[in-house]
Parts: C-alpha cells; structure tokens; sequence
C-alpha cells in the first residue's frame, strides 16, 4: 500500500532481503552494495 502502489495478494515466498532491492527498483537507483534480494516484480510492474 501505498502512493503509486497498486492494492494486491501474492502468494509467493518474498524475503526481507528483498525489500531494499524493491524500493531501489522504485526508486530507480543502483542496487546496495551486498544486495542478495530480488526485487518484487508484482510492485515494480
């Protein structure tokens, strides 16, 4: 939830790793230095 977030389920595994590779995806800036996540493509979409 959020401003320019659309309102929706997944259910897929996603990790806390992943939400700083998501909010660099929408952000759009360069990955962490160290980052194993992935970003979330159902909210970077």
């Amino acid at each position: 939830m959020g401003w320019g977030i659309k309102p929706g389920k997944s259910n897929r595994e996603v990790y806390m790793t992943d939400i700083s590779a998501t909010l660099a995806a929408l952000l759009r800036i360069q990955m962490p230095s160290g980052c194993v996540g992935h970003a979330i493509t159902e909210i970077t979409q």
